[in-house]
């Protein structure tokens, strides 16, 4: 459900799902922004449909200054501070732990920069 709820303000943004956006996995040629759920979510039985946990974001693009901005970019996007109320669902908070961090060439020979976010979500009642 995170995963929606996040894509869903990037294509708002002008992502585009398969094209310049994924979920869960990306093909090697690819470029532009992966989420992805890298750990289990834990679920808290004292507060039901209230979730915590994280959100790995990597983007790929051919040059350095192209990853940089575009890292940048998703970060500006999926930054929340405040709650957002959203269809059967609200955002609480969405903050990246770090900088984004390069990562070695793809096999494509693309830059990659992945970043972790701290998400706390509920399911509406």
């Amino acid at each position: 459900m995170i995963l929606e709820i996040l894509s869903d303000k990037l294509i708002e943004a002008g992502f585009v799902p398969g094209k310049s956006l994924f979920l869960g996995h990306m093909n090697a040629d690819a470029a532009g922004v992966l989420l992805r759920v890298p750990h289990p979510i834990p679920i808290d039985p004292e507060i039901p449909g209230r979730y915590r946990g994280e959100i790995q974001v990597l983007t790929r693009a051919k040059t350095v200054a192209d990853g940089m901005a575009l890292a940048a970019r998703v970060q500006r996007l999926l930054t929340v501070n405040v709650r957002e109320r959203l269809p059967g669902a609200h955002l609480d908070r969405c903050q990246p732990q770090a900088l984004p961090l390069r990562n070695p060439f793809t096999e494509s020979g693309q830059i990659e920069h992945g970043q972790y976010f701290d998400v706390i979500w509920g399911q509406a009642a």
